[in-house]
């Protein structure tokens, strides 16, 4: 798939949810097979962390994405974007000027651009990812706890790792209406971050009930489909324009 160029890349919108401002995307990888159509990247992601090709597709997603972010640049529009880091990645102390290098190459904002590193994975061993995360600040990047709630970090190695942004999983954010458990949780989660001077994003919003419930627990910014499907590069601003149209009332 790597080699045929099978892979692509699609993008998921994120909105501030206190003013519906549109503010940036996530970016996501996915794979159109020629003869079992598109494979969804929870049955191929795993797959490539079994078989040591993680790094590949992460490297292809995140220059694909970046040169994407030049693009937008480019037409005037410089948006944040999110790219999710395998932890094989945090290994390499070459991989924060590799990616400001090629950052600088394609024209993207340094600045705009967020790292985003699930929970489980940087839990596991956070002393020998740390000096990357803290080379990836530096370089002006910002960085992002993704999936959080999932795995079993401590207040201490929050405050350790040098995050601007803490992810809240979407486990808990579709639970959020029926289930006091995860309600207390994105409270707690929120408070928490806020705390710790980070912003927080919520996944998988799917109804104006979840996007309700978030704003009154003073949830920063949130993505879902409720607001957006993740979608190619080239059709972001044709849909911001329709996004406008329906947060105006118009």
């Amino acid at each position: 798939a790597i080699s045929r160029e099978e892979l692509f890349m699609h993008f998921q919108p994120q909105i501030i949810i206190s003013s519906r401002e549109f503010i940036g995307v996530e970016a996501l990888v996915r794979w159109n097979h020629p003869s079992k159509g598109m494979i969804p990247p929870s049955y191929f992601i795993p797959l490539a962390e079994e078989n040591n090709l993680i790094s590949e597709i992460t490297t292809f997603t995140a220059t694909r994405s970046i040169q994407q972010q030049g693009i937008w640049k480019e037409q005037g529009k410089n948006l944040r974007l999110s790219i999710n880091m395998s932890p094989k990645l945090l290994y390499d102390l070459d991989m924060p000027e590799d990616l400001e290098s090629y950052a600088i190459e394609v024209g993207a904002d340094i600045s705009k651009i967020m790292i985003e590193v699930t929970e489980t994975a940087l839990m596991s061993d956070v002393a020998r990812y740390m000096d990357i995360l803290v080379r990836l600040k530096m370089k002006g990047f910002g960085l992002s706890i993704d999936d959080f709630g999932t795995g079993y970090s401590s207040l201490q190695q929050l405050i350790r790792a040098p995050f601007t942004e803490l992810k809240i999983d979407q486990a808990f954010i579709r639970k959020s209406t029926t289930n006091k458990e995860c309600h207390t949780i994105i409270k707690i989660s929120i408070l928490l971050a806020h705390e710790l001077g980070m912003t927080v994003v919520a996944e998988g919003i799917e109804t104006e009930a979840d996007w309700n419930i978030l704003k009154e627990l003073g949830c920063d910014e949130g993505q879902g489909y409720w607001m957006a499907k993740p979608m190619p590069g080239e059709d972001i601003m044709p849909w911001v324009e329709q996004w406008k149209s329906k947060s105006s009332g118009e």
